[in-house]
């Protein structure tokens, strides 16, 4: 069973990156995939915390610290030494080091390797202390219950608070845009997940439809489309705005802008 797991961690490892984009290369080091195989290690280190003799304890903490070591090393060379925390995407991606550095914008890779090495020594000497004195076993319990709900609080609640702007700037409010129940939606191929995600749901009687402006006209009977901000990306603030119609500079006769927002990196047309 042993071999079991680290062989399905192994694979999940090397395996879930293949899905992310060659670009991202911090998302590549995200140990998020490997989140569901967490309680399996857990189980497997506390009983040989609470049931081994102290050499075979030493001994899987000397291996355990050595493999982290190496891995740390890794993601530092890999992805760099700080790892950015702010907003849902990265606190989704590197929630554990920003609690272990109590770091939400970002996080240092050697901090969080110091940190989690430390933890380590103390469910060890924990675990040794045990040995000689049972009333300590609460203790460990206890511990090991706080940290974990503090872990989990933590992660929820960043996690969970999307930056409010860039909330707003990517939703795309459908009364204020005109888009009314029953018509048909098209999105352009270029527009990233972020933008289109957001009105697929608030779009719910039909599914959107996808296509390339630069070479296809819009899918027949739809009479409003999503296109991304000129340049493909929202717009940083030393870079010069442009105006919403340059996102489809060969739209059909008859195709207006009403609505746009050039920080969520978007714009919507409808037909008139």
């Amino acid at each position: 069973m042993a071999g079991l797991a680290v062989a399905v961690t192994a694979a999940i490892a090397c395996t879930a990156p293949a899905a992310l984009p060659s670009d991202q290369s911090q998302t590549w080091a995200s140990g998020r995939y490997l989140d569901g195989m967490i309680i399996t290690f857990f189980l497997a280190g506390a009983v040989v915390l609470l049931r081994a003799g102290s050499r075979p304890i030493l001994g899987c903490a000397f291996g355990t610290a050595v493999s982290f070591v190496v891995a740390a090393a890794t993601v530092a060379s890999y992805a760099g030494s700080s790892l950015p925390t702010s907003g849902f995407g990265s606190a989704f991606n590197f929630a554990e080091p920003a609690v272990l550095t109590q770091n939400w914008t970002q996080a240092s890779v050697l901090l969080a390797s110091a940190v989690t090495l430390g933890l380590l020594a103390c469910w060890v000497a924990l675990a040794l202390a045990a040995r000689r004195w049972r009333a300590v076993i609460p203790v460990f319990g206890a511990w090991v219950a706080a940290v974990s709900l503090v872990a989990v609080a933590q992660m929820t609640s960043q996690a969970s608070q999307a930056s409010t702007m860039q909330a707003q700037a990517v939703n795309v409010p459908v009364s204020a845009s005109g888009v009314r129940p029953g018509e048909q939606v098209a999105v352009s191929s270029a527009l990233g997940w972020q933008a289109w995600v957001p009105l697929a749901y608030q779009v719910s009687w039909t599914e959107l439809q996808f296509f390339n402006p630069a070479s296809q006209p819009p899918p027949a009977g739809v009479t409003v489309v999503e296109m991304p901000w000129p340049g493909g990306q929202p717009a940083q603030p030393a870079q010069p705005a442009q105006p919403a119609q340059a996102s489809w500079p060969h739209a059909p006769a008859g195709w207006r802008v009403v609505a746009a927002n050039q920080a969520g990196g978007w714009v919507l047309w409808r037909k008139a």
